[in-house]
């Protein structure tokens, strides 16, 4: 009698292979007591933060004031940067939960063009690889 079952599945199970720094840099770091992901993480709320700071001056729910008690006005310049500087913390964490992506995947196919040398004045030219593309149009092949 044949055994009908599946074989086991062995190995990978979508572990993921995890290439860190130097055992030297990890050390380092951890002499320090400072972890990157952490400070971009703490870095990130602090400025979500500032932005809603930002968008409630802006919805005049808080009234900021200079130090001799006037207003101050919103400032729509400083609300962008913190958009930006939120977006470049974002993407900076990006990379770690999903991995590094070439970003360029457009790949041209360039033909080498013939060179053309002019032998005289009077227009002779000789062409070196000419025959080579005319070849590759008749035939499909050098």
């Amino acid at each position: 009698m044949i055994d009908k079952q599946q074989p086991k599945i062995t190995g990978g199970g979508g572990n993921r292979n995890f290439i860190g720094g130097s055992k030297r840099s990890i050390c380092r770091l951890d002499d320090l007591k400072f972890d990157p992901i952490r400070e971009l993480v703490e870095k990130y709320r602090r400025l979500e933060g500032e932005l809603e700071y930002q968008e409630d001056v802006r919805a005049n729910k808080i009234v900021p004031l200079t130090s001799t008690g006037k207003v101050r006005a919103y400032n729509a310049e400083t609300h962008m940067v913190i958009y930006d500087k939120l977006l470049n913390t974002s993407e900076k964490l990006l990379r770690y939960y999903y991995g590094r992506v070439p970003e360029t995947t457009i790949v041209e196919e360039k033909k080498a063009l013939p060179l053309i040398v002019n032998l005289t004045r009077d227009g002779e030219t000789y062409t070196i690889g000419k025959n080579l593309l005319e070849n590759e149009y008749n035939d499909g092949e050098y």
